[in-house]
């Protein structure tokens, strides 16, 4: 009886710190994606992006369906747009801006989004107070929730986060 009892105690012990590692890990460790060499190289001859949008869209093949990452890059300063689909570059390309515009710096990083990223996530990032549902034509359905802080709107759909675009 007390060999088996010492047993379970040994047992919840394990899967406690097995929890704690797991749960500071998440919170305090992982900054969110990690950057691929293309982009590690837009950044270090471009900065960070001014602004960006994320999409996830699914790609089906024969091993089955996945979510396939493009971003879109802003450099308005620089009247410049850079492409990557799952990390990898695309196309660098002209971005029409007005001349008299003026653009602020995106507090975010595309980095501190993924298909994962959870809606309390996100509200922690941006603020409780900071963030509130939209219904926008368009972007509302079954299974879809638009949500919009004064720096960024977020489209979920079916819980996975599909859309990240900041705003000005």
């Amino acid at each position: 009886m007390f060999k088996g009892l010492k047993w379970l105690i040994r047992l919840f012990l394990v899967l406690a710190i097995i929890f704690v590692v797991g749960y500071v890990y998440y919170v305090y460790i992982d900054h969110g994606v990690a950057m691929t060499s293309d982009q590690e190289e837009i950044v270090d001859s471009l900065g960070s992006p001014e602004q960006f949008s994320i999409s996830y869209l699914p790609k089906g093949s024969d091993e089955g369906s996945e979510f396939v990452r493009q971003e879109t890059w802003y450099y308005p300063s620089r009247k410049q747009k850079v492409n990557f689909l799952n990390g990898r570059l695309v196309d660098v390309a002209e971005l029409e801006v007005a001349d008299d515009a003026s653009y602020n710096h995106s507090q975010y990083s595309p980095s501190d989004f993924d298909v994962y990223t959870t809606l309390s996530q996100i509200k922690n990032l941006v603020g409780e107070k900071n963030i509130a549902a939209l219904e926008l034509p368009g972007f509302y359905g079954e299974g879809i929730e638009t949500w919009a802080s004064s720096g960024a709107v977020f489209i979920f759909e079916n819980d996975y986060l599909t859309y990240v675009e900041t705003l000005d």
